[in-house]
C-alpha cells in the first residue's frame, strides 16, 4: 500500500493532492456553466427563461454538469479515505469480512493485520467506516475534526452528490436542470468545500484556489451568500461563476513581499509581456469595434471592452442604422458578459445601464 506522495515500482505515484486536481476541475466546470446561456448564437439565453423548467437543452451543459458532479463526488471520496488513513491505513482497504465496530476493535488492537485486499474502498463505505469509528471512538482526532461530514444533513448531501454521480456513470440520462445544480452546488456543496479547505491538514495546499478577484469579491462565499437569499437572484449567480471561471484564466502574476528580486523582475517582465500583446489587441479591437473600455472587475487591468454590432433596422417610417451592444469581454482574462445579465452593478461593476442605455 502506498502512502502519499510515495513512488512504486512501476511508477505510479500516490499523491493526497490529487483531490484538490478534482476539486480544481469540478469547481473549472461549474463555473463554465453560465456560457451555455450562449453557446448557439449571438443573442443569449435569458438567465431567466435557463431557471425556469422548460425545453432548453444544451450539450456543452450537460458535459460540464457531468464534469462537475464526478469530479466534486471524487473530492469528497478521497477526502474520506485520506481522513481513515490519517487514523489508519487498514481502514481504507477492503477486507475479507464486513466492516463492523468489532472489526474496527481487532484493527485497533493490531489483532487483523492480513487478509487485505489491495483495492481500495469506494465512497458510501469511506462514510460508513467513518461513522462507525465515530460511534466506537468519538474522542479520536481525526473523527472530531471531520465530524461535520458526518452530520445527518451534510451525510444526506453527500450521499445525494454519489447518487448524482452513480447515476451519470451507470444510466447516462440523468443530470440536474441548470438552477437545480446552482442551489445544490452554491447551497449545499460549497459550505461542505469550504469546511474541508479550512482544515489544518490542508489550508497549505493552495494549488485549487483561483486568484484574487479586482474587485475583492469572493466568487464561493458570495455563492454560498447569495443562494440563500429569495426570491435568488440567477443573474447574479451567473456573473459570481463568470467571475470565478475568469479568474482561473487571469494571467497576471501576482507581486508579493516574499519575491526575490531576481523572481521580481521575472514575475514584471512576464506581465509586461502579456500586457504588451493584450494592449495591442484591445488597441485593435477598439478601433474595430468602437469599444469603450472599462477596467475589469476580476484581473484590474483596463482591457473590459465593451463590444457593439452595427445593425440596420426598419420601423413603421423608414431604415435606420445604429449601433447594439453585443458584449463586455475582457482581453486580458477572458472575463465575458452578454445581455443577459440585465444589472451589471449586481456586482459593483460600473456600468449599470450599458444594455439599456443604446436607443
Amino acid at each position: 500500500m502506498l502512502s502519499a506522495n510515495e513512488k512504486d515500482k512501476d511508477g505510479w505515484i500516490s499523491n493526497d493532492s490529487a483531490a484538490f486536481l478534482s476539486l480544481k476541475t469540478a469547481l473549472h466546470a461549474y463555473f463554465e456553466t453560465y456560457r451555455v446561456s450562449f453557446e448557439k448564437s449571438q443573442n443569449p439565453i435569458k438567465i431567466s427563461k435557463l431557471a425556469k423548467p422548460g425545453k432548453f437543452d444544451s450539450n456543452l451543459y450537460k458535459s460540464l454538469y457531468f464534469t462537475t458532479i464526478t469530479q466534486f463526488q471524487n473530492f469528497f471520496e478521497l477526502i474520506l479515505k485520506d481522513a481513515l488513513r490519517k487514523i489508519d491505513e487498514l481502514f481504507a482497504v477492503k477486507w475479507n469480512e464486513k466492516f463492523t465496530a468489532s472489526l474496527y476493535r481487532k484493527i485497533k488492537s493490531k489483532e487483523l493485520c492480513s487478509d487485505v485486499f489491495c483495492q481500495s474502498i469506494e465512497f458510501t463505505e469511506a462514510l460508513k467506516r467513518l461513522k462507525i469509528i465515530q460511534k466506537e471512538n468519538p474522542k479520536e482526532d481525526v473523527v472530531k475534526k471531520m465530524d461535520f461530514l458526518l452530520v445527518k444533513e451534510n451525510a444526506e448531501t453527500l450521499n445525494l452528490l454519489n447518487d448524482l454521480r452513480n447515476r451519470i456513470w451507470h444510466r447516462g440520462l440523468y443530470y440536474l436542470f441548470y438552477p437545480k445544480l446552482d442551489c445544490f452546488i452554491c447551497g449545499k456543496i460549497f459550505p461542505l468545500v469550504k469546511q474541508v479547505t479550512d482544515l489544518d491538514w490542508y489550508t497549505e495546499n493552495k494549488e485549487w484556489i483561483y486568484k484574487n478577484l479586482a474587485c475583492d469579491i469572493d466568487p464561493i462565499n458570495s455563492l454560498i451568500s447569495e443562494i440563500s437569499k429569495r426570491p435568488i437572484n440567477y443573474e447574479k449567480i451567473a456573473l459570481l461563476k463568470e467571475m470565478g471561471r475568469a479568474a482561473y484564466h487571469n494571467p497576471i502574476i501576482r507581486l508579493d513581499d516574499n519575491c526575490s528580486p531576481i523572481e521580481r523582475a521575472f514575475k514584471v517582465n512576464c506581465n509586461y509581456e502579456t500586457m504588451k500583446y493584450v494592449n495591442a489587441k484591445v488597441s485593435t479591437a477598439r478601433n474595430e469595434f468602437l469599444s469603450e473600455v472599462y477596467d475589469c472587475p476580476v484581473c484590474g487591468q483596463n482591457t473590459f471592452l465593451k463590444y457593439e454590432l452595427y445593425d440596420t433596422s426598419f420601423d413603421e417610417n423608414d431604415r435606420y442604422s445604429h449601433y447594439i451592444p453585443e458584449k463586455l469581454k475582457c482581453e486580458t482574462c477572458s472575463f465575458e458578459i452578454r445581455s443577459n445579465i440585465e444589472e451589471l452593478s449586481l456586482c459593483g461593476i460600473n456600468c449599470k445601464n450599458f444594455w439599456k442605455d443604446h436607443d
